[in-house]
C-alpha cells in the first residue's frame, strides 16, 4: 500500500468551468457552503462530550494520533480513521480483501475535509434515498434534481456512475491532480478518486452507503469537537 494522498484545496475549486458544473451551479461550492453545515451542538451533546474527552485523553498521554474503527464487515474489510489533532489532519483508511487493488488511504486537512464531508452527506441524504427529500436550499435542490435526471435518463434507470464533480487541484508535493467524486446507483457505491495529471499517481476510496453514513457522522463529531481548528480557510492549505 502506498502512502496517503493529501490534496490541497482552496477557493480555486469554486472557479470551475461550466463542464464541471451541474444545473449551472458550482457543485464544490454548494457542498462546502451548504451541505457540509454542522448541526447545533445540543443535538449531539453527549456523543460530542465523549469524543472530546477521548481525544483529550490521548493528547495528555503524549500520543500524536488516535485510531478509530468506523466500520468492520464480516468479510474482513475495515474502514478506519486516524486523527492527528495537532496537525489538524485525519487519514481515512480502507483495508481488507474487498478493497480495490490500488491505494485506499487519503489524508484530509480542514478544507478538503469540508468538501469530502459535503459529498458524503449530499450523496447519502439526497441521492441514495429512493424518494427525494424536501430541500429548502435552491442550489442544493437544483444539483440534486439535475443528478437524478441524469440517472433516470439512462436506459435502465440506473446505468453507470454519476459524476458529482471533477476538479483539478494539487497534492502536498505540488503535483497537479484531478479529484472525481461519483455515485453508482446500481452498485450503491460512493467513489472519491484521484488521478495525477502529469504523473501515474492514482487511487481512491470506495464506500457503501452504510460506510458513507458512518463516516459522515464521524466527521461531524470531529469537526464539532474543535470548530476553530477544522474551519474552512479560503487560502490553500
Amino acid at each position: 500500500m502506498s502512502g496517503p494522498f493529501v490534496p490541497r484545496i482552496g477557493k480555486s475549486v469554486f472557479e470551475a468551468s461550466d463542464r464541471n458544473c451541474v444545473a449551472n451551479v458550482i457543485v464544490p461550492l454548494v457542498l462546502i457552503r451548504h451541505v457540509a453545515e454542522l448541526p447545533e451542538p445540543a443535538m449531539l451533546a453527549d456523543a460530542l462530550d465523549r469524543f472530546r474527552n477521548d481525544l483529550e485523553q490521548h493528547r495528555q498521554s503524549g500520543r500524536a494520533q488516535r485510531l478509530y474503527v468506523i466500520n468492520r464487515t464480516n468479510e474482513g474489510r475495515v474502514l478506519g480513521a486516524i486523527v492527528y489533532p495537532e496537525a489538524k489532519a485525519v487519514e481515512i483508511i480502507e483495508t481488507g480483501r474487498s478493497a480495490p487493488p490500488h491505494s485506499s488511504r487519503t489524508t484530509f486537512t480542514p478544507n478538503s475535509l469540508h468538501l469530502f464531508h459535503g459529498f458524503l452527506v449530499f450523496t447519502t441524504e439526497f441521492l441514495a434515498p429512493e424518494s427525494l427529500p424536501e430541500i429548502s436550499n435552491r442550489d442544493v435542490a437544483a444539483v440534486c434534481s439535475a443528478l437524478r435526471e441524469q440517472a433516470q435518463a439512462r436506459p435502465d434507470g440506473k446505468g453507470q456512475r454519476i459524476r458529482l464533480f471533477h476538479i483539478a487541484v494539487s497534492d502536498r508535493f505540488g503535483r497537479p491532480v484531478a479529484i472525481t467524486a461519483g455515485w453508482d446507483p446500481a452498485q450503491g457505491i460512493l467513489s472519491w478518486e484521484w488521478t495525477g495529471l502529469e504523473s501515474d499517481l492514482q487511487g481512491g476510496l470506495y464506500l457503501t452507503v452504510e460506510d458513507a453514513r458512518l463516516l459522515a457522522g464521524f466527521i461531524t463529531l470531529l469537526r464539532m469537537s474543535d470548530p476553530d481548528a477544522w474551519s474552512w480557510n479560503d487560502e490553500h492549505e
